[in-house]
């Protein structure tokens, strides 16, 4: 099997980021890997090649056909914290609303997920269409939170200085509304529950086969 060829644009963004003690292997170190680390699982889940990788912020996905000629796709993250959970929040929701994980390896956070259709994002859509189907998403996504996950209060002081700092990319108005909300979270804390924090349109998509609804989130956070 020819070697995946990794997307020149993915390169430039992973190849300059310093390594997290602890956490994760400096960008050019796992880049260096992970050739490897495609060859690898490959083998491991016994899949082949079955088109052009796409590549987002952090991870590289690679289209594959399982044994049975499922389609799939092996998705291969950059490690760091903000990935740590994503194997546990998918195997929790089950498929409900978001990518079914068909295996994992946390340690090295490759996931195997069934395929959908990356050329029918939910970006596409009218934004009053594609508000409310986000809302309706957390609606289905909505869990009790189990223990591992980060929890609001953790990081209480960063978002709540972060919804108070001016910025020119939000409206002052929902800055404000933002630090309030933060503000009487942490001052009245409900119930936790499961939260996926990168859930906006880029991150929605279609499915490929029947009988999976609509539209299913991706990439928690």
């Amino acid at each position: 099997m020819p070697p995946v060829i990794i997307p020149p644009e993915f390169r430039a963004r992973i190849a300059g980021r310093p390594a997290l003690p602890g956490r994760s292997p400096d960008g050019g170190a796992w880049l260096a890997r992970l050739p490897h680390l495609i060859a690898e699982y490959l083998e491991r889940w016994r899949l082949r090649v079955d088109g052009e990788p796409r590549s987002g912020e952090n991870a590289l996905v690679v289209p594959v056909l399982r044994a049975s000629g499922e389609q799939a796709a092996v998705k291969l993250t950059w490690p760091h914290p903000e990935a740590e959970w994503e194997h546990l929040a998918l195997r929790l929701w089950e498929g409900k609303g978001a990518v079914r994980m068909l295996a994992a390896d946390p340690r090295e956070q490759v996931l195997l997920l069934e395929r959908l259709d990356a050329d029918r994002p939910l970006t596409r859509e009218f934004v009053i269409d594609a508000c409310e189907v986000v809302g309706s998403l957390m609606l289905a996504l909505d869990l009790a939170a189990p223990p591992q996950v980060e929890s609001l209060a953790s990081r209480a002081g960063r978002l709540r200085d972060g919804a108070a700092d001016p910025t020119p990319l939000v409206p002052r108005r929902l800055q404000d509304q933002a630090h309030s909300t933060v503000v009487d979270l942490l001052t009245d804390p409900p119930p936790a529950r499961l939260v996926h924090e990168d859930l906006h349109d880029a991150n929605v998509l279609a499915p490929i086969g029947p009988g999976r609804g609509e539209w299913l989130a991706i990439d928690p956070k």
